[in-house]
């Protein structure tokens, strides 16, 4: 009886490890791409994936839900093009969906300019800065990745990347 009592136990035991890892499995996020892998230079590594079949976003008034494997949104200034300006630049939200705030300070903003550069290099928008606060209207801009440089007399002295949801 003992011994029938073990092998009872010992395979409730096997079927409880089997269904644990199978559980585990199953929360593996995965999808079917055509293509994809990894593309690395002197400035960093990026992962990337093509043909994502299924997807789909969600989005309401708090935010947006997206399906997918990989979502990253990196948030980070581009750098500064003349280190020799010394400018206190602010510019968010981002990412961004009707509206960006710009703040300059502790500099002159005779001369200062900006431009909304799509990453193919086109520019959608150049305005002449008037005031050392000011919102940018972004409502009528696509989703997606836009340059936003600051200039002075024309010359870049700082760019951002911004994220248009």
């Amino acid at each position: 009886m003992n011994l029938l009592m073990s092998k009872k136990k010992r395979g409730l035991f096997f079927v409880w490890i089997l269904c644990a890892c199978l559980h585990g499995l199953a929360q593996v996020p995965s999808s079917v791409n055509s293509s994809g892998g990894n593309a690395q230079g002197a400035d960093g590594l990026v992962s990337y994936s093509v043909g994502q079949v299924l997807f789909e976003t969600y989005i309401d008034e708090g935010g947006s839900l997206g399906q997918g494997v990989q979502h990253t949104y990196d948030i980070f200034e581009l750098g500064v093009e003349d280190k020799s300006i010394d400018i206190l630049l602010e510019l968010f939200p981002n990412p961004v969906t009707d509206r960006l705030f710009l703040r300059i300070e502790d500099y002159p903003i005779r001369e200062l300019s900006y431009e909304i550069v799509d990453m193919a290099g086109g520019i959608l928008k150049a305005v002449v800065i008037t005031q050392k606060q000011m919102f940018i209207d972004m409502s009528d801009f696509s989703m997606g990745t836009y340059l936003f440089r600051i200039l002075e007399h024309g010359n870049t002295i700082h760019v951002f990347k911004v994220i248009k949801k």
